[in-house]
């Protein structure tokens, strides 16, 4: 049985004997499988990333514990298995479909690499072909489900590794680096935790706003770069002491200029600051999500400590009463 199986990224539907039943793949949602216990999902084929030069594993792109699948061999040949498992999978549960799915982690693996995940995107070239064995049926060897799932991108030039590597460095040390870095441990400090679903679906929306406020920073910064404000308060200090008719006009928006160049200053300290808070705010989500918080020395009921101390005064007791016999 064929099934047609699209990446969302081209905006493509295959035709086959079930296109009016398409399963659609997609990197940014959950794609739940028509799998049972024990069966196994092979995905053949390259994905990789223009900006790192380097192949994408299914293993990396999909968060394979929360989809309620685990790895079954390591990739041979281009071919990696991945089999579906009995434990629960939260990823499929709060995504409201069938378990097993594919939970995709493309931003988790974009922020990895400092980029954003819309960069990351449209790095993306090659294709997966996925297939599924089922379990009872692969021992009598029947026609295998073949799901060819092309993954658009565009261009795939391999860059050269000292280049890709000095740009990540720079990129780590700014501000919306550290909001990747944070984002990236928040997600895995909650992943799993059905108590902190919501919070965890909140981490993206944190990265969008970060996203907004690191262009914003970006253009402040490099309209400042060219402003040369010492050089208009000369131009209105010459042009206020002119006796042309029309001078107060030229004192007035040169005036305003320099008000705009005030402004885009408040304007970069604020990215900076809203940077700053969404990455703190990530950090502290990281750090509150352990489950040993609250910590004292002490336990609260029947401490072991305390247990022993009693014990041993009880033997003290008991031991100069018999001395004193």
């Amino acid at each position: 049985m064929k099934l047609a199986l699209v990446a969302v990224a081209a905006a493509l539907v295959s035709t086959s004997a079930y296109a009016d039943h398409p399963l659609l793949l997609s990197l940014d949602a959950t794609t739940p499988l028509s799998m049972a216990p024990g069966d196994t999902l092979l995905v053949s084929g390259v994905l990789a990333s223009s900006a790192t030069g380097t192949e994408l594993e299914p293993a990396a792109a999909f968060d394979l514990e929360a989809g309620g699948l685990e790895v079954e061999s390591p990739p041979t040949r281009g071919v990696a298995r991945l089999r579906a498992s009995e434990r629960a999978a939260p990823g499929c549960a709060s995504a409201g479909v069938a378990s097993p799915c594919l939970v995709p982690r493309v931003s988790d693996v974009a922020h990895q690499r400092l980029m954003t995940t819309a960069e990351f995107r449209r790095s993306l070239s090659g294709s997966w072909t996925l297939e599924i064995l089922h379990a009872t049926a692969e021992a009598a060897a029947p026609p295998r489900e073949s799901l060819a799932a092309p993954v658009a991108g565009v261009g795939f030039f391999a860059a050269a590794a000292t280049a890709l590597f000095a740009r990540l460095r720079r990129r780590k040390r700014t501000p919306i680096g550290d909001v990747y870095a944070a984002a990236l441990a928040a997600r895995k400090a909650t992943r799993g935790d059905l108590t902190l679903a919501v919070v965890r679906s909140q981490i993206d929306e944190l990265v969008v706003r970060a996203d907004m406020l690191e262009a914003a920073r970006v253009e402040s910064r490099k309209r400042l770069a060219v402003l040369d404000r010492g050089a208009l308060e000369k131009k209105r200090e010459a042009w206020s002491r002119s006796s042309s008719p029309d001078a107060s006009e030229a004192v007035a928006w040169v005036t305003e200029e320099l008000a705009e160049a005030a402004r885009l200053d408040a304007d970069l300290a604020s990215s900076l600051a809203g940077l700053e808070r969404i990455a703190a705010a990530l950090r502290v989500l990281a750090l509150r999500a352990r489950h040993h918080r609250g910590t004292r020395a002490r336990a609260p009921k029947s401490d072991p400590v305390d247990a022993l101390a009693s014990e041993l005064d009880r033997r003290d007791a008991a031991m100069n009463e018999a001395s004193s016999i």
